[in-house]
């Protein structure tokens, strides 16, 4: 900063080579502006920046590898902005051969990103987390989750460990899993705002289960809020499953949401739907005293 003005970092076609060059060109909380067009990872993210595309209908960032993106924890806070991504079209492997966590965005412990108008679609070679893998923090502005596959479960998203994700404006459709094919969960704290989830797609659960929360072994149940979440459901069944553990019973808390009137909540689980509070009742007369009978 020099005399109270933030210098920003522009770049765009400038530097030739992957994006990778591009990304390793940019000094710590600078600004990458992509042009439009198609670009290519993988991309490793180490530093913070911030990356902006020309709008999601024009800047593509593609990979058909492994995980497009990975932020380290070492990446601070980053921001993804006004672009689309793809991971691999097939089921692909790590580093290492291990499974693939993450197709289009893997975000790990210690590392924020900011999602601004992003769409996240047709990546299909994670094993776990279809479009994206959180282990960080996720906070996401009109972002679109779209038609990803995961093999094992979370065909748009799986968060764990001290993951916080928080959703806003957003979309969430038509993603597909041999498990759990929309989200599953077992991070610290998920809240969604305003957001649709509908038409999960899963060989295993037919019945649709869009929303998977399990108590989180680093300690307890998450934290979640789900506030004016329109959930759709696929033929009958739970949209929102509930596994208990040892560590205790998430507690979820429905506002002003709507909740399928054919869902079945797990045995022993009940929604708490929190709308608009009651009015008060007037005190009426009290009640007259039974005589006592011997």
């Amino acid at each position: 900063m020099m005399n109270g003005i933030a210098l920003t970092f522009l770049i765009s076609a400038v530097i030739p080579g992957p994006l990778q060059a591009q990304v390793d060109a940019t000094p710590p909380g600078g600004t990458l502006l992509l042009p439009p067009g198609e670009h290519s990872g993988p991309v490793v993210l180490r530093r913070p920046i911030h990356i902006k595309g020309s709008g999601l209908e024009h800047t593509k960032l593609v990979d058909d590898v492994g995980t497009l993106i990975v932020v380290t924890g070492k990446a601070g806070k980053v921001t993804l902005e006004g672009l689309s991504m793809r991971g691999p079209e097939k089921l692909a492997m790590g580093n290492g051969g291990t499974f693939l966590y993450g197709g289009a965005l893997r975000i790990e412990a210690g590392a924020e990103v900011a999602a601004i108008d992003v769409l996240f679609k047709g990546s299909r070679g994670a094993q776990i987390g279809g479009a994206i893998s959180v282990r960080g923090t996720l906070r996401g502005e009109r972002v679109r989750i779209e038609g990803n596959y995961a093999l094992f479960g979370g065909g748009a998203l799986d968060a764990s460990d001290d993951a916080i994700v928080e959703l806003v404006d957003s979309t969430i459709v038509g993603n597909s899993s041999e498990g759990p094919p929309q989200i599953v969960f077992n991070g610290r704290t998920l809240i969604l705002r305003r957001v649709v989830i509908r038409d999960p797609k899963s060989a295993v659960w037919p019945n649709g289960r869009q929303l998977s929360l399990y108590a989180n072994p680093k300690g307890g149940p998450p934290q979640v809020l789900l506030d004016n979440v329109t959930i759709g459901v696929v033929n009958t069944g739970s949209s929102i499953s509930i596994t208990e553990n040892e560590d205790g019973t998430p507690s979820v808390t429905l506002i002003d949401t709507e909740w399928p009137r054919d869902a079945q909540a797990p045995e022993g689980w009940k929604p708490i739907i929190a709308g608009p509070k009651a009015t008060p009742k007037e005190p009426g007369p009290p009640a007259r005293a039974e005589p006592m009978r011997p």
